[in-house]
């Protein structure tokens, strides 16, 4: 689980892994607020309308795992 209290400029464009249910979908952090974390998910992992864009995926930040 990330601490969205804990992040920085610097986490933008870390990985992270959503791993709440189904497959562990692997994405960048591309943004966030004091609510939401924003991610950016690999193609053909989690369809999305804006996939690839550059604009992130609103995710809860209790559902996201850092990569090592």
């Amino acid at each position: 689980m990330i601490e969205i209290s804990e992040l920085t400029e610097n986490d933008i464009g870390r990985a992270v892994v959503y791993c709440r249910e189904g497959p562990r979908e692997d994405g960048t952090i591309t943004s966030y607020n004091s609510y939401w974390v924003f991610v950016r998910y690999k193609p053909g992992q989690y369809p999305r309308p804006f996939e690839g864009v550059g604009a992130g995926v609103a995710t809860y930040p209790r559902d996201l795992e850092w990569v090592s």
